[in-house]
């Protein structure tokens, strides 16, 4: 019986990836991704019965209608025109061992995850040197399964492991490709494994990364992704001495994928968690690509992003991109920046370089100040305090001004003093007295 439910949570992760392509421009992927959309909404319908099957046929032709406007929309593309590939290939520079780790080190936040990285170096090593004192060693699947949200490094990682294997000797070249559904699986039976297996030719000596793996097994034996799973099963097994494959996604959809084929049961034993950063990571990082652009962040500025970052960590949800979103909204900040810097009549190195207050998104503003702490005294004017956020100092006995109250404790001090002359100019004539006797 096919899984509605997983179909249905398939539909809304494409959805949801189809619209953040599309805002950010990347319309080609956007049109991927409404189509595989359009793919589960279709699979539900042919599950369904009666309206519900007529609404869900419906959603899907929408989808699709969608997805061939974008196609539409776009310039037409001359025959000899290079054509946008759906394999994304990395030539990774060979690297030593120690390098590798340094890089690993340098990651930013992933503490579990780096442990483990190490550990398993070390358990390679080892093996590596049992085999060459002629000693038995046992046989370990170097495959990995990568889970978490969006933009917590896990590309970045299978990027360094492929590096990584490659300084091991466990790999040729240490090169990256990377794909998803669309990159593997093809629209007509018979078609699918030939795809499938050219892009994992480009993969031989290096790593197969797999983004979204969980989508090519939704349920449903008919479904063309089941044909890529076993293509990539077979090359696995073929290529085992020059290939690694690790597939990447969500935590539970990663769970059942998995679950779904004992084939990959028995060849993925090696699980990596990736946590979402949190609040002073995600401004880490924020630091890094400013560094890495040559901008400074001011004072105030700092400190309003530290606030707005815990914020985002604190209140994150299913869509919470990490990395992604700090990725998005430095480039926003930047714009911002670039339209305040402009109209300064000379604009020095600094001004070109500093990131102020008044940069920041006026959203950063109003979400900071809905917060049980009072942002007030933050101005995204000018970055002073205003005048009114300044707190007024307590009055005593409902003495207003601060002159009558410095009165006031003068004249108490006089008094004091008075009192005391007496109590002693009455001990002097005392002791007079006694003498005189």
């Amino acid at each position: 019986m096919p899984d509605i439910s997983f179909m249905n949570e398939m539909y809304e992760i494409y959805y949801r990836k189809a619209k953040e392509c599309y805002d950010r421009k990347d319309l080609m992927l956007a049109k991927r991704y409404y189509f595989l959309a359009a793919e589960q909404m279709l699979k539900m319908a042919q599950n369904s019965e009666k309206q519900l099957q007529k609404a869900r046929f419906s959603r899907a032709k929408s989808l699709i209608d969608m997805a061939e406007s974008i196609q539409a929309g776009k310039r037409k593309i001359a025959k000899d025109e290079p054509q946008e590939e759906e394999v994304s290939v990395s030539q990774n520079e060979k690297i030593s061992l120690e390098e590798a780790l340094s890089r690993l080190a340098r990651l930013e936040g992933l503490e579990k995850v780096k442990r483990q990285v190490c550990d398993w170096i070390d358990q390679i090593k080892v093996f590596q040197m049992r085999k060459e004192r002629g000693m038995s060693v046992p046989d370990i699947s170097y495959h990995m399964v990568f889970t978490g949200n969006p933009g917590t490094g896990k590309t970045t990682l299978a990027r360094l492991m492929a590096q990584i294997y490659c300084a091991l000797g466990i790999l040729s070249n240490g090169n990256l490709v990377e794909v998803d559904r669309s990159g593997l699986v093809a629209g007509y039976i018979g078609q699918t494994a030939v795809k499938t297996k050219e892009a994992i030719k480009k993969a031989y000596g290096g790593v197969l990364f797999i983004d979204e793996a969980y989508s090519l097994a939704n349920g449903n034996t008919n479904d063309f992704g089941q044909e890529a799973i076993e293509a990539i099963l077979k090359e696995m097994e073929d290529k085992r001495d020059d290939l690694v494959v690790i597939v990447a996604g969500y935590d539970e959809p990663m769970e059942k994928f998995i679950a779904s084929n004992p084939g990959l049961k028995s060849r993925f034993k090696n699980f990596f968690h990736f946590d979402d950063y949190n609040g002073e990571q995600l401004f880490n990082i924020f630091q890094k690509f400013c560094e890495e652009n040559e901008y400074s962040i001011d004072y105030s500025a700092a400190e309003v992003l530290k606030e707005y970052f815990q914020y985002l960590y604190d209140h994150r949800d299913k869509n919470f991109g990490n990395a992604r979103d700090v990725r998005n909204f430095f480039e926003n900040v930047v714009t911002i920046q670039s339209k305040r810097v402009v109209n300064l009549p000379q604009p020095s190195n600094e001004d070109l370089q500093l990131i102020k207050i008044e940069d920041l998104p006026s959203y950063v503003e109003e979400l900071l100040r809905n917060q049980e702490n009072d942002y007030d005294s933050y101005d995204f004017d000018d970055g002073e305090p205003e005048e009114n956020d300044i707190p007024e100092i307590e009055t005593l006995d409902g003495i207003e001004n601060s002159e009558e109250r410095s009165e006031l404790g003068e004249n108490d001090d006089k008094e004091e003093i008075d009192e005391n002359n007496k109590e002693t100019n009455k001990q002097t004539e005392d002791i007079s007295t006694k003498n005189k006797k």
